[in-house]
């Protein structure tokens, strides 16, 4: 192979990226820009949400509000001034008034509510929409309140039998954060930055790999430059450099803006969520955000980076050789964005998949899950390694597919 003639091929098509200004704005700034805006907005808007719903009044429907125990009343209703508690509304049908929207959740006394403790349990329906968020909320607020007109129903028949309430909770639990530094300052929304990364490296070398195939079909170029010396191998891996160029530039910025995310975030989350959460820690804990990297952790970051782009570069060049048409390849291109965003969206479950080597030998999926471990601090350099290996054996296949493609003339010459 001709690396003169490699460079030539290379050379043009990133020159003709480098003139779409449009391209490189997509490929630089806004990975500086969007992680930041993301990792960072979205703690603070949920964190914001949430306890801006912990202090707001909810509207409960109480079907029997006649009957209801004032104490237990008190209890849901709590602190008016404070904006905690919740306000109570008679309605007749529970399930009817939480499904048309009237209230957030409905209790439903039964008709004989117990005045002290001893006797036979009563259960006290709640009826709220567990596919809401906001509802989970409300009936979190519901049934701490229930807990505490049970507490004070206890405690006063213990008083009567001279026992303190204490006798009935010998042992208690006191919850201790276990999570390292990695782990809190990456939070709960860890999984996203793979999916963020992945993403901007696929929407870096995009446009290049389309204008290097379908595009130079659609001008009629494609025909010139192959009748020039340049061998089939020399034209793939010129245009495969072009776009793993710019897709593994798309990587650097990214991580670059996961850096830059890691420094406002220190300065700016947490005082605005401090919000205590039923655990006891503070929301700013819970969500994360706060991304901190290691020297050690940032190299590996890269290397995983750069492999996957390879990886994608290669699929992307493999894809669109087979387009007629710049639009034909926008369309070719629209269901891998849905494949790679898939598994991104489920790494939300990766402490449930058991970690072995295997996993980690998936394409994509074990670079994404490695991805995930050096934002927790939890790297296994073995484990990465094998994500890492596979990366470039998937990328050598899809380069061979491509080269293979590229000596077909009914692929280059479909239009």
């Amino acid at each position: 192979m001709r690396w003169d003639f490699v460079r030539f091929v290379a050379w043009k098509e990133l020159l003709s990226t480098f003139r779409d200004k449009r391209t490189l704005a997509s490929t630089i700034l806004l990975p500086l820009v969007m992680i930041p805006i993301f990792l960072i907005g979205f703690p603070l808007i949920i964190g914001k949400t949430i306890g801006g719903e912990q202090e707001k009044r909810q509207v409960v429907g109480v079907v029997g509000l006649e009957r209801m125990p004032a104490s237990l009343k008190k209890s849901l209703e709590g602190d008016a001034k404070l904006a905690v508690g919740v306000e109570l509304k008679a309605v007749t049908d529970a399930t009817k008034a939480v499904q048309d929207g009237t209230v957030e959740a409905a209790i439903v006394v039964p008709e004989k509510v117990p005045s002290s403790a001893g006797g036979k349990p009563v259960p006290i329906q709640v009826h709220f929409k567990q596919s809401s968020q906001k509802a989970q909320l409300v009936f979190s607020k519901i049934s701490d309140s229930i807990d505490v007109y049970a507490r004070e129903l206890t405690k006063a028949k213990l008083l009567e039998a001279g026992l303190s309430e204490q006798v009935l909770t010998p042992v208690v639990s006191s919850p201790v954060n276990a999570d390292t530094v990695a782990e809190k300052a990456s939070g709960i929304f860890a999984f996203l930055i793979p999916m963020f990364l992945i993403q901007w490296m696929l929407a870096g070398g995009q446009a290049t790999a389309i204008d290097a195939t379908a595009g130079e079909k659609e001008r009629g170029t494609l025909e010139a430059l192959l009748v020039t010396p340049v061998s089939r191998l020399e034209v793939v891996i010129g245009k495969l450099i072009a776009v793993v160029t710019f897709s593994v530039s798309a990587t650097i910025f990214s991580m670059l803006g996961l850096l830059l995310t890691g420094l406002i975030s220190a300065f700016l989350l947490p005082s605005m969520l401090d919000t205590k959460t039923r655990s006891g820690g503070s929301l700013n804990e819970l969500l994360g955000g706060n991304l901190s990297l290691s020297g050690e952790g940032f190299a590996m970051l890269l290397l995983v980076g750069i492999t996957m782009a390879i990886l994608i570069a290669s699929l992307l060049i493999a894809i669109c050789i087979f387009a007629r048409s710049f639009k034909e390849a926008q369309t070719y291109l629209a269901p891998l964005a849905i494949v790679l965003i898939i598994p991104a969206v489920f790494l939300q479950f990766a402490d449930f998949l058991a970690r072995g080597s295997q996993i980690y030998a998936i394409p994509v999926i074990g670079s994404m899950l490695t991805i995930l471990d050096v934002v927790k601090g939890v790297l296994v350099w073995p484990h990465a390694l094998t994500a890492i290996a596979v990366n470039l054996i998937v990328a050598a296949v899809m380069v061979a597919f491509a080269l293979s493609s590229f000596r077909r003339e009914q692929v280059l010459f479909r239009n």
